[in-house]
């Protein structure tokens, strides 16, 4: 979370308190055994507990963007949400490492859990694409899992569906135009269904004003901005 230090620092002047914390799989959780998982609203809840805090707003960062929408969900001390990375199916980002046709290929093997196939497909993948060979061997890491179908499978798990209708809180929405990482469909998908939020406000950041990128790297202080002005408006 030390990256987050300098971007937290702007938010002082709305006299918020501010929490910082990190949940399964990422920094000192990870280092003692608590690996990635889809039910971060645990972790949430457990420093909601801590801090007697029962009216909040909780921001989410990129895949962050998923667990707090999820959390929202469940705990109702959660009264506004802003997902500064807009992520609704997590397979379907790790997917998009495999190019069309092969990716729907890819995705009726999996979806017949051709195990040892998948594997070998991956191996494949890694040996020729650096990035595919991080993201795999990094996610094996952070989920405690052995092969490459086994992360697939755990992060699965990190998926929306089902739950969108129990969310009734304040909702931002943010990404950008040419997001590289999470497709820009789940955008546009989550502004569409989220029935019973009090009130959905979303914004995608455009290449003309430099915050098409995710999360908008390389143009923090656009989308910083924005929040703060959100923020202001509670």
């Amino acid at each position: 979370m030390e990256e987050f230090y300098l971007l937290v620092d702007q938010f002082i002047s709305l006299e918020v308190n501010i929490i910082l914390f990190e949940g399964e799989g990422q920094g000192e959780t990870l280092k003692q055994g608590m690996y990635f998982h889809e039910k971060w609203e645990d972790s949430i809840g457990a420093v909601l507990d801590h801090y007697h805090l029962n009216d909040v707003i909780l921001m989410g960062i990129s895949w962050g963007g998923f667990f707090a929408l999820r959390a929202a969900a469940i705990d109702k001390r959660i009264k506004h949400v802003i997902a500064h990375g807009v992520l609704y199916d997590g397979l379907d980002v790790q997917l998009q490492l495999v190019k069309q046709p092969a990716r729907t290929g890819f995705r009726l093997l999996f979806h017949l859990k051709c195990k040892k196939i998948i594997n070998l497909l991956a191996q494949i993948k890694m040996k020729k694409d650096p990035l595919a060979k991080w993201g795999l061997t990094h996610g094996m890491y952070i989920t405690n899992t052995k092969t490459p179908y086994d992360y697939l499978q755990a992060i699965k798990k990190h998926h929306l569906g089902g739950v969108l209708n129990k969310i009734n809180q304040n909702i931002l929405l943010l990404t950008g135009e040419k997001d590289h990482y999470i497709p820009r469909w789940q955008y546009h998908y989550l502004k569409k269904h989220l029935p019973n939020a009090r009130h959905i406000e979303s914004r995608m950041f455009m290449e003309g004003e430099g915050g098409e990128q995710h999360c908008q790297v390389g143009n923090y202080d656009l989308a910083i901005n924005y929040i703060k002005q959100w923020i202001k408006k509670l």
